[in-house]
C-alpha cells in the first residue's frame, strides 16, 4: 500500500521541458514507487498540437443567433520510459538523507524490542509506521556488529518500478471565475478525468455572445497565463506519516458567531481569511502534529503540514456536509451574503465535532493539483492561432429579412392627435398600414420582410430602400395632414412631432427674478406661404412658469421657424419688451427657432451696486440728483433720487442689468449752497464704472480706486502699502497718499487738477509676506526691484493689487530661492492615516507633517531654501502611516533612503497612483 512516511518532490528536464512529480513509497516493497504528477496541461494530438478549439458564430441580429463553444482536454502528464529513468536516478538521490534518518530509527527500535523496552519501541514504530510482523523481521535479521546501515532501504536503481496511484475518486473542474450570469448558456463543471494514463479530461463550453467575445481574448493572446485554470481533486488510500491530525469543529459558539458577523463582511472575505477566523476563534479548524521529522528539509516539513492541513479541513468539510445536507464553510461567506436564511438553518443542523487521525493510519487522502492554463498563442505562437480559434456566419443571403421598427415621438394628447396611419412600400409591394392611437402611441410597431438583390458586376446586393408615407388626423378637425411619400434605409422609422402638420412650442422659464418681474407675455407666430398667420400670447408668472404648450394645426409641413418675443411688466410698473436674438445677448424685435422648445430667460444678467459718492466743502448744504441708468436698444430704465450732505455723504444703489457694457448712468439735479443759491448739475458716465462721484465746485480732479480684491491675507501676505504720488510742476501741484491694506477693501483718493490734460500719476506698493525668505526679509517692492521705485505715467483710474503681485514662484526666481510644493489633493485618506515628507537641500532639512485635516481645500504645502550653485537637485523622502499601523515609503523602500528630485512640485497623489496603481500594498 501507499505510505506517505516515504515520499519526494522531483524536478527533471525532458526535451527542454520542465516536469515535477510527487512519488510516494510503498508500505512493504523499498522499490515500488507511486508517481504523482503535479501540474496539469493541455493534451496533444498526435502531431504534438493542443487539443483545443474555439468557435464563435453569429446569425441574424434579431433573432440573437450569436456566442460560442470551446472543447478542450486536459491532462496529469504520467511519464514516459525517459522520464522514468530520470525519476528513478532523482529518486535515489534525494531520498538518501530521508532514508539515513529512518535507518537509524529503526536500529533504536530494534534494540529497544530485543531489551524488551516496549513502551519505547511501540513509540518508535507508530512513528516509522511499520507493523507488528515488520518489527519482527528486522529483529531477526539484526547483527551485533553492524551499525544502523543494515536498515538502509536504498532503492535498487534497476529494480524500482514507478506506478500510477490506484485513485478511489477523481474529478477535475475549470477555474474561470463565475463572471456575469450573461457570460455563460453551459458550463460542465466539475467533470470527471479518465482514471487511465494521462487522466484526460475534456471540457466543453457554451458561451454568450459577451462571454465567447471575453474568453476568445482571454484564452487566444498573450505570450504567459490565460484566465483559466484546472484543479485535478484526487483521493486514494494510503498510510498516514508520523503526524497527528486534529479536527474540531464547536457547533453553538459557530452559530453564534455567525449572526454577529455583517453579511456584506461576509462576501468579501476570501475562503483563507473565512478558515482563519474561525481557527483563531477556536470554532472551527485543523490542527497538525508532525511527528519523525528527520531527512526532511524545512521546506518539506512546511510542504508536509500544508498538505496535512488541507487534506484535515478535507475531513473537516465532508463530515459537515454528511451533517448538514451540503454546507460548506470555504463559501459560507458568498452564501450568508446571498442567502443568510438557509445559512442560518443548515448551521441549526451542526453537531459538535472532534476527530483525531494518528500516525501510521491507513486514510483516503486528497490532492489538488492545479495549474493555471497557458494561452494558445504562448503555446503556437501568432502564426498558428487560425487553427485553433475559427468565425462562423449562420446567415445565408436567401434568408435574410428586413426589419424596421416604426415609432413617433409625438404626444397625441398634448398635440391633439387622433391618430397617424402610416404605409411602408418595398420594391412596389405593400407592406402593411401602421394605425397609432393614444392607447400605442408610445409602443414599437414592427415589420419584416425578405429582401431582394440587384446583381451589379456579377454580385448580388441586397436592397434596403422602401418608401413610405402618413396621414395625421386632428381631434375636433375636418381635414388631416397627408405627407408627401419619403424614401429611407432606417431600421427604426420615426415620425418626429415636427413633421405631423402642426406648429407647436413648449414655453419654459429660466431662472427669472420674480422678485422684481410680475409677469411675462410672450408672443408668438408662424408665418408661412400658403397658410393664415398662426398667432398666440401666453403669461408666465411665478406661480404658472412651468411649460405652456403652444399647438395649431397647419395641415403642411413646417418649413419656417416659431418666431416669438417677450414683454416684460416690472412690479415697479414699468414694461419693456426684450428678446435676445444672438449669443451676444443683442435684442431683436423677433427671435426665431427652428425646434419646439422656447426658453424665456432672465432678462436681467446681474445686479450691479454703484456708490454715489459726495464732494462737499464748507460752502455746501446739500446735493440732489435724478439718476437713471439708460441701457442701448432696451425700454427699461431704472431710476433713483438720492439727497447728500454733510450727514450722508454716500448712497448706495443696485440696479438690474441686462448689459452693462452698452448702458450709461446719466444724471441731474442741483447743489444747494449755504447762502441760499442752487447750481445745476447734470452728468453721465460709462455704466462700467461704479462710482459716481457728484459735487465738487471744482469741476476738474483725478480720482483714484485701490482695491486689494483677491489678494490672499490669509496665507500669503500680512499687510499692504500702497503710495500714490501726483506731480504738476508748471502748476505747483504734488500731492501723496498712503493707504494701509490688511484685509480684501478698497480706497478711494481724489486729487484737485490745474491742468484737466495732466492726469499721470505714480505709486508704489510694499507688501510683507509671510514667509521672510521671500524678497528682502519679507518685504516685496512694487514695481521694483528696490524700494525707492516708482511707476510712471499711469493712467488707469483703478488699481487692482491683485494683477501686479507676482507669484510666489516667480518670488522664489527673483529671491534666489528653490521652492518645491507639496500637494496632498486627491489622497485616499480611507487607506493612509497620516504622511511624513522629509526634504533635505544643501544647508537645510525640513519634515512636513500632513494628515486629512480639510482634505482637498488645504493648501499646498511649500519647501523653500537658498539656491545654491548647480541644478536645484534635491533629496526627498515620504513616509506613508497606514490605517493598519504598517508604513511604506517612497521613492525607496528603506526608511532612512532619500532620492533626489528636480520636480518643483511633489504630487503626492500621484506617487501613489504610480506605486501601487491607485491602492496602497502596505510593508509593514
Amino acid at each position: 500500500m501507499l505510505t506517505r512516511h516515504i515520499q519526494k518532490s522531483v524536478e527533471i528536464v525532458d526535451n527542454g521541458q520542465h516536469y515535477k512529480y510527487t512519488c510516494y513509497g510503498d508500505h512493504e516493497d523499498k522499490n515500488k514507487f507511486y508517481v504523482l504528477p503535479e501540474t496539469p496541461e493541455y493534451a496533444v494530438d498526435g502531431k504534438g498540437k493542443p487539443k483545443f478549439q474555439f468557435y464563435q458564430y453569429r446569425g441574424d441580429a434579431r433573432d440573437k443567433d450569436e456566442g460560442g463553444f470551446a472543447t478542450f482536454t486536459v491532462k496529469l502528464p504520467f511519464p514516459n520510459s525517459s522520464q522514468k529513468e530520470k525519476i528513478k536516478v532523482a529518486l535515489q538521490e534525494g531520498l538518501a538523507a530521508q532514508l539515513e534518518a529512518r535507518a537509524k530509527k529503526t536500529l533504536l527500535l530494534v534494540k529497544a524490542y530485543r531489551n524488551k523496552q516496549e513502551t519505547d519501541w511501540r513509540a518508535l514504530q507508530k512513528d516509522l509506521g511499520y507493523t507488528d510482523e515488520q518489527v519482527q523481521s528486522f529483529s531477526a535479521q539484526y547483527d551485533e556488529s553492524k551499525g544502523w546501515d543494515q536498515y538502509l532501504q536504498i532503492p535498487d536503481l534497476n529494480a524500482v518500478k514507478l506506478e500510477a496511484i490506484p485513485y478511489s475518486d477523481a474529478e477535475v473542474s475549470l477555474l474561470i471565475g463565475d463572471g456575469p450570469d450573461s457570460f455563460f448558456e453551459k458550463k460542465l463543471n466539475p467533470t470527471s478525468p479518465s482514471k487511465i494514463g494521462d487522466n484526460e479530461t475534456v471540457f466543453v463550453l457554451s458561451l454568450s455572445d459577451k462571454g465567447s467575445s471575453f474568453f476568445e481574448q482571454a484564452l487566444k493572446k498573450g505570450s504567459a497565463s490565460s484566465i483559466a485554470a484546472v484543479k485535478y481533486k484526487l483521493s486514494f488510500e494510503c498510510v498516514l506519516p508520523a503526524a497527528t491530525v486534529d479536527v474540531f469543529y464547536n457547533a453553538k459558539e459557530t452559530r453564534e458567531y455567525s449572526r454577529t458577523v455583517d453579511r456584506n463582511i461576509w462576501g468579501q472575505a476570501t475562503e483563507e481569511k473565512i478558515r482563519d477566523e474561525f481557527e483563531k476563534n477556536q470554532y472551527a479548524g485543523v490542527k497538525v502534529i508532525l511527528g519523525s521529522t528527520e531527512g526532511l528539509t524545512d521546506k518539506e516539513q512546511k510542504d508536509l503540514e500544508k498538505e496535512l492541513r488541507e487534506w484535515g479541513q478535507t475531513q473537516l468539510d465532508d463530515i459537515l456536509s454528511n451533517q448538514t445536507g451540503g454546507l460548506d464553510l470555504s463559501n459560507i461567506g458568498q452564501r450568508f451574503k446571498t442567502n443568510p436564511d438557509k445559512v442560518s438553518e443548515e448551521l441549526k443542523n451542526t453537531r459538535d465535532i472532534k476527530r483525531t487521525f494518528s500516525e501510521s493510519r491507513v486514510v483516503t487522502y486528497t490532492v489538488f493539483p492545479q495549474m493555471q492554463l497557458p494561452t494558445i498563442e504562448s503555446l503556437v505562437g501568432e502564426a498558428n492561432l487560425k487553427d485553433y480559434f475559427h468565425e462562423v456566419d449562420l446567415q445565408d443571403e436567401f434568408f435574410k429579412k428586413k426589419a424596421v421598427k416604426i415609432q413617433t415621438n409625438a404626444n397625441f394628447e398634448k398635440l391633439g392627435i387622433h391618430s397617424i396611419e402610416v404605409k411602408i412600400d418595398y420594391e412596389g409591394e405593400p407592406q402593411g398600414e401602421f394605425v397609432f392611437n393614444k392607447n400605442n402611441f408610445a409602443e414599437l410597431q414592427e415589420v419584416i420582410w425578405y429582401l431582394k438583390f440587384v446583381d451589379q458586376g456579377g454580385q448580388k446586393t441586397p436592397i434596403h430602400k422602401y418608401k413610405y408615407s402618413y396621414q395625421v388626423n386632428f381631434i375636433g378637425e375636418g381635414k388631416s395632414f397627408q405627407s408627401e411619400t419619403k424614401e429611407s434605409d432606417e431600421n427604426v422609422l420615426t415620425i418626429n412631432v415636427g413633421d405631423t402638420g402642426i406648429v407647436y412650442a413648449e414655453i419654459t422659464t429660466s431662472d427669472i427674478n420674480w422678485s422684481l418681474v410680475e409677469r411675462a407675455q410672450v408672443e408668438l407666430k408662424y408665418e408661412d406661404a400658403g397658410i393664415q398667420t398662426v398667432e398666440t400670447k401666453r403669461i408666465l408668472t411665478n406661480t404658472s412658469s412651468k411649460a405652456n404648450s403652444f399647438v395649431k394645426p397647419i395641415f403642411v409641413s413646417r418649413t419656417k421657424p416659431i418666431q416669438y418675443r417677450t414683454k416684460f411688466f416690472m412690479k415697479d410698473g414699468k414694461e419693456f419688451w426684450y428678446t435676445v436674438g444672438d449669443f451676444d445677448g443683442k435684442p431683436v424685435e423677433w427671435a426665431q427657432t427652428l425646434g419646439s422648445d422656447i426658453y424665456i430667460d432672465d432678462p436681467f444678467k446681474e445686479t450691479q451696486e454703484y456708490t454715489i459718492n459726495s464732494v462737499l466743502d464748507s460752502k455746501i448744504e446739500a446735493i440732489i440728483i435724478d439718476l437713471s441708468y439708460v441701457e442701448s436698444g432696451i425700454q427699461y430704465i431704472p431710476n433713483k433720487t438720492v439727497s447728500l450732505s454733510s450727514d450722508r455723504r454716500t448712497e448706495k444703489w443696485a440696479v438690474p442689468t441686462i448689459n452693462k457694457d452698452r448702458a450709461t448712468i446719466k444724471y441731474s439735479g442741483f447743489i444747494q449752497f449755504k447762502n441760499g443759491t442752487t447750481r445745476e448739475l447734470v452728468g453721465e458716465q460709462p455704466a462700467v464704472k461704479s462710482t459716481i462721484t457728484v459735487g465738487n465746485i471744482k469741476e476738474d480732479v483725478l480720482e483714484i480706486e485701490v482695491d486689494t480684491e483677491e489678494v490672499d491675507f490669509t496665507l500669503r501676505f500680512s499687510s499692504a502699502k500702497v503710495t500714490l504720488g501726483y506731480e504738476d510742476t508748471e502748476n505747483r501741484v504734488s500731492e501723496k497718499k498712503i493707504f494701509s491694506f490688511k484685509d480684501e477693501e478698497s480706497e478711494t483718493w481724489v486729487v484737485d487738477l490745474k491742468d484737466r490734460n495732466h492726469e499721470e500719476y505714480k505709486w508704489q506698493a510694499v507688501l510683507t509676506h509671510k514667509n521672510t525668505l521671500f524678497g528682502d526679509k519679507g518685504k516685496i517692492y512694487l514695481p521694483g526691484p528696490g524700494k525707492d521705485n516708482w511707476t510712471e505715467a499711469e493712467t488707469n483710474p483703478k488699481l487692482s493689487l491683485k494683477d501686479v503681485i507676482p507669484s510666489d514662484e516667480e518670488l522664489a526666481k527673483q529671491s534666489k530661492l528653490l521652492m518645491v510644493k507639496i500637494s496632498k489633493k486627491f489622497i485616499d485618506w480611507d487607506e493612509v492615516d497620516n504622511i511624513k515628507v522629509v526634504i533635505e537641500y544643501g544647508k537645510t532639512k525640513q519634515t512636513f507633517r500632513i494628515d486629512q485635516g480639510e482634505g482637498d481645500n488645504d493648501p499646498d504645502l511649500v519647501f523653500l531654501a537658498p539656491l545654491e550653485d548647480g541644478d536645484g537637485t534635491y533629496n526627498w523622502r515620504a513616509e506613508f502611516k497606514l490605517d493598519n499601523g504598517d508604513k511604506d515609503y517612497y521613492p525607496e523602500a528603506k526608511s532612512k533612503v532619500l532620492s533626489p528630485s528636480t520636480d518643483t512640485a511633489i504630487v503626492l497623489n500621484e506617487y501613489l497612483s504610480q506605486k501601487y496603481g491607485g491602492e496602497l500594498d502596505s510593508q509593514g
